[in-house]
């Protein structure tokens, strides 16, 4: 593989013919395609092919909601930007299959005091805790409790092992006495999908913005289970 130096080929990526163009560290990289190219069969090739194809549909659902890609892009984590961040942060924590409890929406912060949560047709209702004093110390503005729902395990043939839906966001008052129930109502879209499929997990964050800096704050995730049907 040589490296590019100089700024005759300006930011190349992708191939040309047999040529990979690549770009690392804000270096340029180019080198020259195998003829051929077998992928390993072995069970843990390809488990961990498929845990990585998970991994990289989830992170690129969450990255296209504009909130939580400002999140990892502005969160002072290692990752030259806010997908690889994503990538990074959820590669072990994907199954074969399908996302799991583990899998991240937001980088990590403060507490989300969820301490529950009821499915009805319609809606998803949540009931929140008393924040850390910490969270609360802050001065904060448009503060709203996110979710993404998870739906795996499909009812019906001939459907993705799973799909993410992003759900409406709630307001969260700036002072509640120690409980505050959120309700998320699902529309017509959303309620048709969660038909076709058996089991749920709903990551939840809340996130605001700091009036005296501008910055967003935000809880770490918390998932919750569903059982749909």
């Amino acid at each position: 593989m040589a490296r590019v130096t100089g700024g005759i080929l300006g930011e190349l990526s992708g191939k040309v013919g047999d040529v990979v163009f690549r770009k690392r560290n804000k270096k340029n990289f180019v080198s020259q395609r195998p003829e051929t190219y077998n992928a390993s069969s072995s069970p843990k090739a390809v488990s961990a092919r498929a845990k990585f194809s998970v991994t990289v549909k989830f992170a690129k659902f969450i990255n296209a909601i504009p909130v939580f890609s400002n999140l990892w892009k502005s969160n002072k984590i290692k990752g030259e930007n806010c997908f690889s961040r994503l990538i990074k942060h959820n590669s072990n924590a994907s199954a074969s299959v399908h996302p799991t409890h583990f899998n991240k929406i937001t980088p990590d912060g403060y507490w989300l005091p969820l301490t529950n949560l009821t499915y009805s047709i319609d809606r998803l209702t949540v009931t929140l805790g008393t924040f850390q004093k910490e969270f609360t110390a802050l001065q904060l503005s448009e503060l709203y409790l996110y979710a993404v729902l998870l739906v795996y395990d499909p009812a019906v043939e001939n459907l993705a092992p799973f799909e993410l839906i992003e759900l409406s966001r709630c307001p969260i008052p700036s002072e509640y006495s120690n409980v505050f129930n959120a309700q998320i109502i699902l529309d017509e879209n959303e309620k048709e999908l969660i038909k076709k499929y058996n089991w749920g997990i709903v990551y939840f964050a809340a996130v605001g913005i700091d009036t005296n800096t501008g910055n967003y704050e935000w809880t770490s995730t918390i998932p919750k289970d569903l059982i749909l049907q």
